[in-house]
């Protein structure tokens, strides 16, 4: 009895020691092949598509690896993670060894993941992020969604009464059909929950091509950050009207390190911004961002039709906009509302609410490289530039750094537009987005 006793012990002790289960690799091939068992475990024995994934095996914390290839399956997420352990659907990268050393890796796999007139569509599952980075550190959009050939979307729905909440989607190119004549709705992003849903996350994306670029309604907390939106447009536009980001009914949205323009289809973004007048969108942030060449009739930068409440638009560059930095009709309200440190440059400088330190400057010259739409600033100070023109935000905390990665106010003083010169030695030319922040929600596993 005393050895069984010292032995339960041990167990108990083992047990103890052994901490959470260690979270499972999955992989994933295009549809319509023949993977062994396709039992999701290896690549040899891969699931057969998005179809194919057996979602009552996943768990909390597992990564699905998703081979390059052609898809022509809709990925509906079917099971939740949890706050500390996500659910990550990922591209297959040669810089995993997740990948790399599964069985019946090839290097084909870590190609670009292509879905064909086929995107997402979220549901009840949460804590979930979709990724299409090519490198650990970021690298490229390496999952691309395409609708050419089509006259309708979406790309990536949350449908009526989705519950989908803690989502983040990152490195993705999504093309709609186009300047087309639509036959229904045609979006990039539909997130039109009109449910509880919240903390929806848009991550470096190149979004393009579609009737609107992204709608949100009945969503809270949605983020749009290191965006490149363009060429909105559809040939019945007087039906399908086009918008850049449609909000109604969303409130505490973020705008941050985008960039919206006319595309080499020549069309702008529509509508812009557009906080459409049925109102909800209160309390957003615009920060960061770029907006350039919208030099036509009805193409906006920022519209506002309704009460928004304190919405922030800081530091951001405006270029070449017909109507200006804003367009505001019907009974808008920016209460509690701050303009700031923003750069305008043939751009109107409208606002709505308190306006301090925004800056017409004088020349082309002020801009890095206007022609090539750098707009990071040169050293010159003084009238006309944006180098030392703006004010410190530093009680907001994340206004300080721009979409860089660069700390505003390095040098002692905070500069206007969206990005802040050198940074005490950082960079005056393209630098590129941020390296990632530190990982968080790392478990350490005892085995």
């Amino acid at each position: 009895m005393k050895v069984l006793g010292k032995a339960l012990c041990s167990a108990a002790l083992l047990l103890m020691w052994a901490g959470p289960a260690q979270a499972a690799n999955w992989y994933v091939r295009p549809n319509g092949g023949t993977y062994g068992s396709e039992t999701g475990k290896d690549w040899s024995n891969a699931f057969d598509g998005f179809s194919g994934i057996a979602w009552n095996s996943i768990a909390a914390g597992d990564t699905i690896w998703v081979a390059g290839g052609n898809y022509t399956q809709k990925l509906t997420p079917g099971k939740s993670g949890t706050s500390s352990a996500p659910i990550a659907i990922r591209r297959a990268r040669g810089d995993s060894s997740a990948c790399t050393g599964a069985a019946g890796w090839s290097s084909s796999f870590d190609t670009t993941v292509h879905q064909v007139k086929q995107g997402f569509m979220f549901n009840s599952s949460s804590y979930v992020t979709i990724s299409g980075r090519t490198t650990t550190n970021g690298g490229a959009n390496g999952w691309y969604i395409d609708f050419l050939g089509t006259t309708s979307g979406p790309a990536i729905e949350w449908p009526n009464g989705a519950s989908s909440s803690n989502v983040l989607i990152e490195y993705l190119h999504v093309q709609g059909p186009g300047e087309v004549t639509y036959s229904s709705d045609g979006r990039g992003i539909d997130d039109t929950p009109f449910s509880s849903a919240s903390n929806h996350t848009f991550s470096h994306m190149e979004i393009h091509g579609w009737e609107s670029g992204a709608y949100v309604a009945g969503a809270s907390n949605v983020t749009f950050e290191w965006i490149d939106m363009y060429d909105i447009m559809a040939a019945n536009w007087s039906t399908f009207h086009p918008n850049g980001i449609y909000t109604s009914g969303a409130p505490n949205g973020i705008v941050r390190y985008s960039k919206f323009h006319k595309g080499p289809d020549g069309n702008g973004v529509g509508e812009g911004i557009f906080f459409e007048q049925s109102g909800g969108s209160t309390n957003w942030q615009i920060y960061g961002n770029v907006f350039y060449d919208l030099d036509q009739s009805g193409w906006k930068a920022i519209e506002i039709t309704s009460a928004v409440g304190a919405i922030k638009v800081y530091n951001n560059t405006f270029d070449n906009i017909l109507v200006g930095s804003l367009y505001t009709s019907n009974s808008s309200s920016c209460s509690g509302g701050e303009w700031k440190n923003n750069v305008l440059y043939k751009a109107g400088n409208n606002t709505c609410g308190t306006a301090s330190n925004n800056v017409t400057v004088s020349a082309a010259t002020a801009f890095v490289n206007r022609t090539a739409h750098d707009y990071h600033i040169v050293a010159t100070t003084g009238t006309g530039f944006a180098r030392n023109a703006g004010t410190a935000l530093s009680a907001n905390g994340y206004f300080n750094v721009d979409g860089d990665g660069n700390a505003r106010g390095g040098d002692g003083s905070w500069d206007a537009g969206a990005f802040e010169y050198g940074s005490g030695g950082g960079c005056t030319g393209s630098c590129g987005t941020p390296a990632p922040g530190a990982p968080s929600n790392v478990r350490i596993i005892i085995q």
